[in-house]
């Protein structure tokens, strides 16, 4: 039997980061991992049958995490590299012209007007108010435990800029966009930035998404090495403040004394107890459904674990494509502008503005999108080093996909998806050169159910968890603390949610400390009302 301070079940980067916050606390921190590896989705595998060529199979490229405050706070520059190119996003169209998002506001002004003299002008107007309003608002919201809308609306409505906020995020993002905008083009543009990440394009976005979004795609950035070397990072961050990470170690049972939560058990029999807290990043069903022994639970915390179960996961999976290639992409669009091929993510094979209610419906019944759309990218544009070094690319898409198919459920996708890929490819095909079979040296279909197989805790393909409705946002969602004493959540469940933020990590953190009157060593990041 072994003592820490706070055992942590499940090793994704949210764990991670509060165990790095925790262990340079002066905590001792035990992290446990069912897989051979730690990180969850910062995963980086060597290309099946390709030897040299690196897949990011889950998380690739980063929104706005350079500048979270994480990266700073845990000193991360000195473990690990962010790239930061300048050009973000392009949208392409098959006409062989393309909006290209860039670091620099003016570089994209200049590339929206060629479709819209006014919404380049509305854009830079739009784009200054929003950054200030991210920053004011919504970026300390995902940085603190949600306050009620009525607290929210009563604060915020004593300033020009919180009044200005409220009305953005009670109106859905498709309201929003189709408002601003003049332009096909840039109005789906503005969609694609908060529906990648999971939200939901027809709910209020109550959570600030649209407004956080908008500034984190312009501070897209790649992790050298793949997205994996972050996950290296934070081990190394938490062994120099004690901490222990062990992988292998699928936990069986949460141990309760007196309907507290006291340590683990393992599936090899092992037991480990803590002096303060447990803490799960893993999905709700394992926590509350499996884990915990329902007989040792008082009624009021039967049925708080009953509601924990009740969540909806999200409706919105992934289906992947990854392509080992000699060459990277060649569009036709960078023809006219060349950063296209610079840019970190391309928007391919996307539905006009009008017809994303449709492809939403389509998801949302279980049908897989007629016309092929979704975002790419070559990571080994930036990175050398996630290809070989003899030369040689590793590229990637990503389509919405629902995990339950109409005809036939989740099993289906094993007899779907090679003809999905192919699908995909034919479509990019229409937007690019060199996508023959002679330039392909491999190729990965990664249906929403291989998502599941790879990692249990993204149940259902859910691979930023819980739905993104508006009835599960913001002081909706799970709370940090449980009814079980002692146990607490800080996963993709609870606030802000899921994709590479590290913010539930980061709020769990500040609340354990407060809890145990653990002395906080960071600064707090609140609204700025003045």
């Amino acid at each position: 039997m072994s003592d820490f301070d706070v055992i942590i079940i499940g090793s994704g980067h949210n764990a991670m980061i509060l165990a790095g916050y925790l262990g340079k606390a002066g905590e001792r921190v035990l992290l446990l991992e069912r897989r051979m590896e730690f990180g969850g989705g910062l995963c980086s595998i060597e290309f099946p049958g390709v030897p040299g060529f690196y897949v990011n199979h889950h998380a690739t490229n980063f929104s706005d995490f350079a500048y979270s405050p994480v990266v700073t706070d845990l000193e991360l520059p000195k473990y690990c590299t962010l790239l930061t190119p300048p050009a973000k996003i392009a949208q392409i169209l098959p006409d062989g012209r393309a909006l290209v998002v860039y670091d620099d506001i003016e570089l994209t002004c200049k590339s929206i007007a060629q479709f819209s003299q006014r919404d380049a002008k509305v854009y830079r107007e739009v784009g200054h108010e929003w950054v200030r309003l991210a920053e004011k608002f919504a970026i300390p919201e995902w940085l603190n435990p949600p306050r009620p809308m009525a607290e929210r609306q009563a604060l915020y409505s004593k300033s020009a800029d919180g009044r200005r906020y409220l009305s953005i995020i009670k109106r859905t993002p498709l309201e929003v966009a189709d408002e601003i905008f003049e332009t096909d083009i840039l109005k789906c543009l503005l969609i694609y930035m908060i529906d990648a990440p999971s939200s939901l394009p027809d709910e209020p976005g109550i959570d600030g998404t649209l407004i956080k979004n908008f500034r984190g795609w312009t501070h897209l950035t790649v992790c050298k090495g793949g997205s994996h070397d972050l996950s290296h990072a934070l081990e190394h961050i938490i062994a120099q403040n004690n901490g222990l990470l062990l992988e292998h170690a699928p936990v069986r049972e949460i141990l309760l004394e007196d309907g507290r939560a006291v340590g683990v058990r393992t599936s090899d029999g092992r037991t480990f107890r803590a002096k303060k807290c447990v803490v799960s990043n893993i999905d709700l069903e394992q926590t509350f459904g499996t884990l915990l022994d329902g007989a040792a639970l008082s009624s009021e915390q039967a049925a708080f674990a009953a509601r924990m179960r009740g969540y909806e996961m999200s409706e919105l999976s992934i289906f992947g494509v990854y392509l080992a290639m000699k060459e990277p992409p060649r569009h036709h669009a960078a023809k006219k502008n060349p950063d296209v091929d610079r840019a970190i993510k391309w928007n391919v094979g996307h539905p006009t503005f009008d017809r994303i209610p449709e492809a939403r419906r389509m998801l949302r019944s279980g049908e897989v999108a007629s016309e092929a759309s979704f975002g790419a990218g070559c990571m080994t544009i930036f990175d050398r080093t996630q290809g070989p070094r003899n030369g040689g690319h590793v590229s990637y898409l990503w389509q919405p996909a629902p995990y339950e198919l109409k005809d036939g459920g989740a099993a289906r996708w094993d007899d779907l998806k090679m003809v999905q890929m192919e699908r995909c490819l034919k479509t990019w095909r229409d937007h690019a050169d060199n996508l023959d079979e002679a330039n392909i040296l491999g190729k990965i279909a990664y249906s929403p159910l291989d998502i599941e197989r790879t990692l249990v805790n993204m149940r259902r393909g859910a691979f930023s968890g819980i739905s993104y409705k508006a009835s599960q946002l913001m002081e909706n969602r799970p709370p940090y603390r449980t009814a079980i004493p002692n146990l607490y959540l800080c996963g993709s469940h609870v606030h802000p949610g899921g994709n590479l933020r590290g913010y539930p990590g980061y709020i769990t953190a500040g609340v354990i400390c407060e809890d145990y009157g653990i002395p906080r060593w960071w600064p707090r990041r609140d609204v700025c009302l003045d």
